[in-house]
């Protein structure tokens, strides 16, 4: 859906699938697809223009650069390409479009643990409770039991890698008491972050009508959260 041009990490991002502290590091799955129009009001097919100038179907060129980029064949119905240094879109394919942004999700829920977690090496408990409604609704779990005591890295490797849903919620409870209030946080943070149609419900992705993204917006938050050197360490490991 959504990837930045990275100096050093390149490839290992790999693809998305159909799915304050300085001490953090910091240097200042279900129903993946297009939020249909009857779906969500207005969504639209604006596209961000940033020195941008017409190119054939499916490609965008700056106006700064020679890059061209086909993005006219890809399986994904939307898509963006910028640089992680500068922001810069090199391409674009419907990156306005609301989409349900399913588990890329976790990546604000990451950026948020980060953010308010000092130590790392802090222990939560997985209730027991949280796991029934996973199980219900087929989400993405990394394998920790319940009632296992885990600390808040090794829960962040379980939310970006195997996109562990009991760890995003056992962070969110952590953190905020509920993974309700975690969303408000989510929020809050996009909105500093200028992502202007962004809307989370929950820490998991787990569908809900009212939980909406754009890949312009997640590429956003990807070139963001790539500034804390342990999201980035994860996010590049093999």
């Amino acid at each position: 859906l959504c990837r930045c041009v990275l100096p050093e990490i390149g490839d290992n991002l790999g693809e998305a699938k159909k799915e304050t502290g300085e001490a953090a590091g910091w240097p200042g799955d279900e129903n993946d697809g297009i939020v249909r129009k009857e779906e969500a009001g207005e969504a639209e097919d604006g596209k961000r223009r940033t020195g941008e100038v017409e190119a054939p179907t499916g490609e965008r060129l700056t106006e700064e650069s020679s890059v061209r980029v086909d993005l006219a064949q890809l399986y994904s119905p939307c898509a963006v390409l910028a640089e992680a240094d500068s922001g810069r879109v090199l391409a674009e394919h419907n990156g306005q479009k609301r989409i349900y942004p399913a588990s890329l999700t976790k990546l604000m829920t990451a950026v948020i643990v980060l953010e308010h977690v000092a130590d790392l090496s802090e222990t939560v408990t997985l209730s027991t409770e949280m796991f029934s409604l996973l199980y219900i609704r087929h989400a993405s779990v990394a394998g920790f039991e319940p009632e296992e005591t885990v600390c808040i890295k090794d829960l962040l490797y379980g939310i970006l890698l195997p996109s562990g849903a009991e760890c995003s919620i056992a962070c969110a409870e952590k953190i905020a008491g509920s993974e309700e209030a975690f969303a408000e946080l989510m929020n809050q943070k996009a909105r500093e972050l200028g992502m202007e149609d962004t809307h989370f419900c929950n820490a998991t992705g787990l569908h809900e009508k009212e939980h909406f993204s754009t890949v312009c917006d997640m590429a956003v938050l990807l070139r963001y959260a790539l500034q804390n050197d342990t999201l980035r360490e994860i996010l590049s490991c093999k």
